[in-house]
């Protein structure tokens, strides 16, 4: 069975921006990749360092993304990334 079965996968996010928590693997990682496809600007979050990895894998699909690494649930992390 496919993933995608039933789905419409017709749209398209050109323009938009994504923000994806626990980007570096699993559902994440599928997720970050799907919408690069689909033209969005991705923001990878993730506290683990392989989220470099996904965003390489998204350039290398033609995609834009950006990495927050880190746990984003702390002022400090955000500010980081954000300023």
């Amino acid at each position: 069975m496919s993933y995608t079965e039933g789905f419409d996968l017709s749209f398209s996010l050109l323009g938009k921006t994504a923000v994806i928590t626990g980007a570096s693997a699993g559902i994440g990682q599928a997720i970050a990749v799907m919408y690069a496809k689909k033209g969005a600007n991705i923001v990878l979050c993730d506290m683990s360092e392989s989220v470099t990895d996904v965003k390489k894998e998204i350039h290398n699909v033609g995609g834009s993304a950006v990495c927050v690494q880190g746990d984003i649930t702390k002022k400090e992390t955000i500010e980081k990334n954000t300023n």
